[in-house]
């Protein structure tokens, strides 16, 4: 923002901007899993620097405001928890020194708004005897929570700072506030579908000719469709600043434009401008001297636990001695980085007999988008074929909103509906959070929006009936996650035998014996979670006795090249090969 106007001192409030983009965020990721000739020129730039250094890498439409109160007090609010929120916290949180959040508000319930939420725990302030202080989520009766309501007449106080909502559309909601002459924060794609859905009431609160000028508009740049400098022209702020963009639009270009623009109808050079928030592969040898090599394989997409890695109180809230983990997991770009590990994620990459390559992905968790950026590009992962999911928790559900931008194209409608496969118990859970994507319909209004197209397959947890995915067989491995809570695993191949177990509290007797050397058979690669075993991992994978194990689901207590010295030392004596795995780590094996 432009300083005061005269002797005024310096504001020590602020407003950071956590992210500029649009529900599917730039670069989108099917301008680089399946780039078109010639390449999106917006989406490219966006990988040509680090994202902190590159105003065309946008994340979901998010503020942060620091309030500063009259004793000087600093408050932090925060509109809008989307799909990228823990990228955004790691990255803007560390940067802005930002220690914690005292509320929230939400705008409306689409999934670029709310999807962070299972994350907010890692940001809350340590107030209380639990190390968890509770703090207020304010939206609609719609949304549910700390019930505010769509009216401009009926403002509420959110840490010590008044908003007034400024309804556009139905149940979605902006937000007006500040000592100044009041700051407005829009982002619903519904409000700009039109202008003529500018409620009156709405224009009457912001507009100069209303309740009085603007010191800074935010505005969503996207959804007006043309209409975006005519809205500025008719509110009228002292300043406005453009948020939410697509990869149509290129920061420096639009800028320049949006310049002249602003000096053709008389106001000051910078009058609008576009915010910004400014691998390694190991081959398993083939059977036999002669054998060709492989060209299945499968790809660790993440190796992390829920909350991932590194640990963002870890660097938002740093110990006396930092956690030396988390502090390695940013002191190298994440595809060059073993600590740096996204939610526990499998993807299969199934050549079958003919030589057609399906993509099978187990889980799609909070860290979804960030893993397809990195590793489906740096892999040549054209599309998903398939999806397997072992249980409901966040870290292996939530980036099913996702999911439509790696659907393979093709089909009479250009989509193809994605086979996934859960438990009915899953089922329940999903179409209760992502009510749109199991009933196939979007929101009247809303029919541009990206929504996946799945064919929802309900299996069991019973390694007696086993499913086939994408033409490769799944056994069912139920295993406890926690006290009383079934989650599979699952065994899969027919040369081949691999076991896939993310989360593991106790193994069930059916299952182990299924997978283990003395019962089912010796299994060529174990995949197990390295957590929750509490201490026993290694006895488990000795029991087990397969010929390799790779370890998952790493926690903050293991560093990647001290473990693994460990684990080769324990390999030597007892014969089974046992390493951690890291995120980008591909494994030829002939399935």
């Amino acid at each position: 923002m432009e300083p005061p106007a005269g002797d005024a001192p310096l504001p020590s409030s602020s407003v950071i901007f956590l992210g500029t983009g649009c529900s599917t965020v730039v670069p989108d990721t099917r301008c680089l899993v399946t780039p078109s000739a010639p390449p999106c020129p917006v989406c490219s730039q966006s990988l040509s620097l680090p994202p902190d250094q590159n105003p065309n890498y946008r994340c979901n439409n998010s503020l942060l405001i620091d309030y500063c109160n009259d004793d000087g007090a600093h408050k932090y609010i925060i509109i809008d928890v989307g799909k990228t929120f823990r990228e955004q916290v790691l990255r803007w949180f560390v940067h802005r020194k930002i220690p914690w959040i005292n509320s929230i508000i939400l705008t409306h319930d689409h999934a670029d708004a709310i999807l962070g939420l299972d994350d907010i725990w890692i940001i809350q302030p340590s107030d209380y005897k639990s190390d968890f202080g509770k703090f207020p989520v304010y939206l609609t009766q719609f949304t549910m929570g700390r019930i505010i309501e769509g009216d401009t007449d009926k403002p509420f106080v959110s840490s010590g700072l008044e908003f007034v909502p400024l309804p556009v559309r139905a149940i979605v909601a902006s937000y007006l506030g500040g000592k100044q002459k009041l700051h407005i924060y829009p982002t619903s794609r519904d409000f700009y579908l039109k202008l003529s859905m500018l409620m009156p009431s709405f224009l009457a609160a912001i507009s100069k000719s209303g309740a009085g000028q603007l010191d800074l508009l935010i505005l969503e740049a996207n959804s007006l469709h043309g209409e975006a400098l005519d809205a500025v022209k008719r509110i009228s702020p002292k300043r406005a600043l453009f948020t939410g963009m697509t990869h149509e639009l290129e920061h420096y270009k639009e800028n320049q434009k949006l310049a002249e623009w602003s000096s053709r109808e008389g106001y000051l050079y910078n009058y609008l401008t576009m915010a910004s928030a400014c691998s390694s592969t190991y081959n398993l040898p083939p059977a036999g001297d002669n054998a060709s090599p492989p060209s299945s394989s499968v790809i660790f997409l993440g190796t992390g636990c829920s909350a991932a890695l590194p640990d963002t109180r870890c660097l938002i809230r740093p110990s006396a001695t930092p956690c030396p983990v988390c502090s390695l997991g940013i002191s190298l770009p994440p595809e060059q980085n073993p600590n740096y590990r996204c939610n526990t994620s499998l993807l299969i990459d199934y050549c079958d007999d003919d030589g057609t390559h399906k993509y099978i992905i187990i889980d799609v968790g909070k860290t979804f988008r960030e893993q397809v950026l990195r590793w489906f590009v740096h892999h040549k992962i054209p599309w998903v074929d398939s999806i397997i999911l072992t249980h409901e928790h966040a870290d292996a559900v939530l980036g099913l909103d996702d999911v439509w931008m790696v659907q393979p194209k093709g089909c009479s409608n250009d989509v193809c509906q994605v086979p996934i496969f859960l438990t009915q118990f899953s089922m329940d859970s999903v179409a209760s959070r992502f009510p749109y994507l199991v009933k196939h319909k979007v929101d009247e209004g809303d029919e541009i929006s990206q929504v996946a197209h799945l064919d929802w397959r309900i299996i069991e947890d019973d390694i007696d009936k086993p499913f086939v995915s994408s033409g490769l067989e799944f056994v069912p491995l139920p295993v406890m996650h926690g006290v009383g809570y079934v989650c599979l695993g699952f065994l899969f191949g027919r040369k081949a035998r691999v076991a896939y177990l993310s989360d593991v509290s106790r193994f069930l007797p059916e299952t182990e014996y299924a997978i283990s050397k003395s019962g089912g058979g010796q299994l060529d690669l174990l995949i197990l979670e390295a957590n929750t075993l509490h201490g026993e991992t290694l006895d488990a994978v000795k029991r087990i006795s397969p010929k390799r194990a790779l370890l998952i689901g790493m926690r903050h207590e293991f560093e990647h090249y001290t473990e693994n010295k460990n684990l080769a030392k324990w390999s030597s004596r007892e014969g089974i090969p046992v390493e951690l795995a890291h995120d980008g780590l591909r494994v030829f094996i002939d399935l």
